[in-house]
């Protein structure tokens, strides 16, 4: 058994040894789009939500070796932004509300890539995603209206404040994604790619809403590459 480990160890250092390391900055726009379950408290409530434009900035690190299989890891920032119009209503009072949200997202990746061709290379990729909720930010106005007084009244509130009582700190999900590599020098390479990332938050929280966010992003990049394969 110890013999394995050793020819294992071996193996690994030889393939380190002739594999590319590439690291690379991408910068990608595209949609965000929550899609929002209500939960057993909030069944008098319509909810409406519609997908609004998003923002990435990713730094990535690429691990190749010769063959189809290889390894990646990245760290991005990603922006999103949508609107909600949610109504509720009761024999006393009605509720709407109109708001903007606006979600700082740090996503943390580690999947494999698949990679296909020699000079001109076409790459997918597939994994799961951590998501970091750094900022959020909400922007509106919420309506009540006393259905009870007469005549009924109604106080109306501006939103401008955090959002982290409605999304979460920490959620889990997959991505996957196509892209394509040019080389531009000895060291150099531009891609082209597109990737698209979901999650699902509050899983198991059957009382409250939850959601399930989704981001297709469309993306422009420049790789360096460390060392060189050499065949």
């Amino acid at each position: 058994m110890q013999t394995l480990y050793i020819i294992f160890a071996f193996l690994i250092l030889g393939l380190s040894s002739i594999a590319q390391q590439h690291i690379g900055f991408n910068i990608g726009y595209g949609n965000s789009y929550y899609k929002i379950k209500q939960g057993e408290s909030n069944q008098n409530s319509t909810i409406n939500y519609q997908a609004k434009p998003a923002m990435e900035f990713e730094l990535i690190y690429k691990r190749r070796w010769p063959g189809i299989i290889n390894f990646a890891s990245s760290i991005s920032y990603q922006q999103h932004n949508l609107h909600i119009n949610e109504s509720w209503e009761s024999t006393k009072t009605s509720i709407y509300k109109s708001a903007d949200y606006k979600l700082d997202n740090l996503y943390l990746k580690a999947f494999p890539e698949f990679v296909y061709g020699n000079k001109i290379r076409y790459y997918a990729q597939v994994g799961p995603s951590l998501s970091i909720l750094l900022k959020s930010q909400v922007d509106g106005y919420l309506d009540i209206n006393y259905l009870i007084n007469n005549p009924p009244t109604v106080v109306h509130n501006i939103l401008n404040n955090d959002a982290s009582d409605i999304f979460n700190k920490f959620s889990f999900g997959f991505f996957g994604g196509l892209g394509i590599d040019f080389p531009i020098g000895e060291n150099f390479t531009i891609s082209v790619s597109s990737q698209f990332d979901y999650s699902i938050n509050s899983w198991f929280k059957s009382d409250k809403n939850t959601y399930s966010s989704r981001a297709l992003m469309f993306r422009l990049g420049a790789n360096y590459i460390i060392r060189e394969l050499r065949y």
